[in-house]
């Protein structure tokens, strides 16, 4: 999201107007966006108040003539600019502010990681956090394989950057799991001690500290995920457990149920059969007792 507001008189001897935002395209705005209108209806008084937010007018990658453009609007006598810029990363909240209060006041340039807590930042540290791509090429379609490239690279050292967060995450997560946890930690809790004694002086002290706090909370985090999945666990088996006892007391009732069942169905079936059975049976009595001498030899 960028939201912007600016006021810009510039003394052209015979008349001296002001410029504010245009209403078509007053902010928020989102982070990328198209803009297209008129000239004089202030895209390009935009995008240099957004270069200008970022450390423009030092940034040595700028075109020249560019950087110019910018240095005219906040130094030449002629032109009184006052504004407010605040550009702000929706996914992680970081945002950047920059304001100039008066003609004749400095740029104050300030960044956030959450973007509520604000403090100043320096144009080296602002050179190490943030990348600033700021150019009207004279061939637009050269220009573009360059920004593609450029956006390569960046995307990379991202990737490159996230991979090895994942590592530490994971020699984390591994310390935690597999190591000698509580050892570990007192380890670590001994030099934060001796850390906290020096004033904090040691830098190395520093960052052992920061994974130390990593360290508690992952070691207390996965000690409580282990101690959730063994209560259910028991619980199930508890359930189960009661389930088979409850089919126990009724196991013999139900038993003879399906036995006396069984039963009917079988007298049921052999009823026929045995009728059936009998008949044939005086059938054969009947044949056995007119038999001749010659035929039963």
């Amino acid at each position: 999201m960028i939201d912007y507001d600016y006021r810009l008189t510039i003394d052209m001897g015979t008349k001296k107007p002001t410029y504010v935002p245009d209403d078509e395209y007053k902010g928020p705005l989102k982070n990328i966006f198209r803009i297209e209108g008129p000239n004089m209806s202030g895209k390009s008084t935009l995008m240099n108040l957004i270069a200008i937010s970022a450390f423009g007018l030092k940034n040595k990658s700028v075109n020249k003539v560019l950087q110019k453009h910018l240095d005219d609007m906040v130094h030449d006598k002629s032109t009184e600019l006052t504004f407010c810029v605040n550009i702000v990363d929706p996914v992680s909240g970081r945002a950047i502010r920059a304001t100039r209060n008066s003609p004749d006041a400095d740029i104050l340039i300030e960044d956030s990681d959450d973007g509520k807590n604000f403090s100043p930042i320096s144009d080296d540290s602002f050179s190490r956090k943030y990348n600033l791509i700021y150019d009207i090429p004279d061939n637009p379609i050269d220009r573009l394989a360059d920004i593609s490239h450029e956006i390569s690279v960046i995307h990379q050292n991202c990737s490159s950057k996230l991979n090895s967060f994942q590592s530490t995450v994971d020699h984390l997560i591994y310390d935690i799991s597999n190591g000698p946890d509580e050892e570990l930690l007192k380890q670590y809790r001994a030099e934060v001690e001796k850390y906290d004694k020096n004033n904090g002086k040691d830098v190395d002290c520093e960052n052992k500290k920061k994974k130390y706090q990593n360290l508690a909370k992952l070691y207390y985090a996965i000690r409580i995920r282990d101690a959730n999945k063994k209560a259910d666990d028991l619980k199930r088996t508890y359930d189960f457990v009661k389930k088979e006892e409850e089919k126990k007391k009724t196991r013999p009732q139900d038993i003879k149920k399906s036995y006396d069942a069984d039963i009917a169905a079988i007298k049921v079936a052999a009823v026929p059969l045995s009728s059936a059975q009998i008949a044939q049976l005086s059938c054969d009595v009947s044949a056995l007792g007119n038999l001749s001498v010659s035929e039963g030899i």
